[in-house]
C-alpha cells in the first residue's frame, strides 16, 4: 500500500471515527449508510464535495521521479545554445544533479547515451499541468526552417524547463 494511500485511508478512517462520535451524526448515521473506507462516499456525503473533500481528505503533494526524460525527433536543426540538432534525441532532467549545483538538463543523442550532445542549467517555468509531454521550439525565419528551443516539460508535470539566457 503505498504512502498516499495509506495517510487518505487513515485521514478517512479519523473523520468517520470522529462523526460517529458526535451524538447529532450517531443518531442521523442509521438513516445513511454506514461509512466505509473505500467507499467514495463520506458517510453518505458526496465525496466530490471541494470543501469536504479539502477538508476530510489532504492531499499530498505529487511525488516526481527524480529523473525523467522524453524523447524528441527534431525534423529540421534545431539550435540549443550554441549546438544545431536534427534527428531523435533524449532530453532529461535530473533534480539530484540540480541539487548539486550541476547542470541538471542533458541531451543525448538516442542511439548513445554515454555522453550528452548539451547539457545546461534549466529555468522553471511557470505553466499549466501538461496532459502529454512537449518540447516548444520557436522559428528562427532561416531559409533551412531552423528553430530555437525554448521550453520542455513532461507530461503531468506543473511548469516546464526553458533553456538559461546566458550559457
Amino acid at each position: 500500500m503505498s504512502i498516499r494511500r495509506f495517510v487518505e485511508l487513515g485521514a478517512f478512517g479519523s473523520v468517520c471515527c470522529m462523526l460517529t462520535a458526535n451524538p447529532a451524526a450517531a443518531s442521523s448515521r442509521a438513516e445513511k449508510k454506514a461509512c466505509d473506507a473505500t467507499a467514495v462516499v463520506v458517510c453518505g456525503e458526496p465525496a466530490n464535495d471541494p470543501v469536504a473533500e479539502a477538508v476530510l481528505i489532504p492531499r499530498l503533494p505529487e511525488l516526481r521521479p527524480t529523473r525523467e526524460s522524453l524523447v524528441v525527433w527534431f525534423m529540421k536543426p534545431v539550435k540549443v545554445g550554441t549546438r544545431v540538432l536534427i534527428g531523435k534525441y533524449v532530453i532529461e532532467h535530473d533534480d539530484a544533479r540540480m541539487a548539486r549545483g550541476e547542470p541538471c538538463t542533458y541531451i543525448y543523442a538516442a542511439a548513445d547515451r554515454r555522453l550528452p550532445v548539451v547539457a545546461f542549467h534549466c529555468k522553471h517555468l511557470d505553466r499549466a499541468r501538461g496532459e502529454r509531454a512537449s518540447v516548444t521550439v520557436r522559428p528562427m525565419g532561416e531559409a533551412n526552417g531552423m528553430g530555437e528551443l525554448q521550453e520542455f516539460q513532461f507530461a503531468g508535470e506543473l511548469g516546464a524547463h526553458g533553456l538559461p539566457t546566458n550559457r
